[in-house]
């Protein structure tokens, strides 16, 4: 593992977080819009339903996905897994976040629904993003879904940067999260890989 790497991207992280900041659907933050902070709380409180209902389903899938499949796994293997719920969960989640964009957990809840339903979209990696840069801390698992977004859409150095935050964050406790450590390690290890080659590519391009 590179440890500069590692270390900017903790850096990245603790500078993220300190200069930025989720808005909560609370009063306070919303002055005069009582009636419309309502209704964006009963979407809200709908959405979040359906996504905890879907997001079990997927997490119960991934945990054996994981012991007994080859890592790094793929988008491909979690096709439908939650789908239902996920959808379920999608519309209301949307007009809440229509009142208000500036929500972390909000914003990272679209972005991972989008991401097993587009995973090179732009949207998914929009909602991700603005996630990350609300709240880092709002999820765990926020940066390795970035990290693959980036990926995906062949940022390679912003994905290394996220998969090694979310390294950082399983480092923590190495015994604990042993098969996740190896996911994503393997998964740097083919980012790197891919890297390279479309770099060599383009050199032996330019040479002929």
């Amino acid at each position: 593992m590179n440890k500069r790497i590692l270390f900017l991207s903790l850096l990245v992280l603790i500078f993220s977080g300190a200069f930025s900041q989720s808005v909560e659907f609370e009063k306070d933050n919303f002055p005069g819009k009582k009636e419309e902070l309502r209704a964006a709380r009963k979407q809200l409180d709908i959405g979040i339903e359906f996504y905890e209902q879907g997001r079990k389903e997927f997490d119960d899938f991934r945990k054996g996905l994981m012991s007994d499949k080859t890592l790094p796994v793929s988008t491909r293997d979690y096709l439908h897994v939650g789908n239902e719920n996920f959808k379920s969960a999608q519309s209301p989640l949307m007009d809440a976040q229509k009142f208000n964009p500036k929500n972390a957990k909000l914003n990272y809840m679209l972005g991972f629904i989008r991401f097993f339903e587009a995973p090179a979209s732009k949207e998914a990696l929009g909602f991700l993003s603005d996630a990350f840069r609300l709240d880092p801390e709002t999820e765990q698992d926020l940066p390795y879904w970035l990290g693959w977004c980036h990926q995906l859409n062949v940022n390679w150095d912003e994905a290394i940067k996220y998969y090694n935050v979310y390294l950082g964050r399983l480092n923590l406790k190495p015994k604990s999260f042993a098969v996740e450590i190896e996911d994503v390690q393997k998964r740097l290890q083919n980012v790197i890989m891919e890297k390279y080659l479309v770099q060599s590519q383009k050199e032996y391009l330019l040479i002929i």
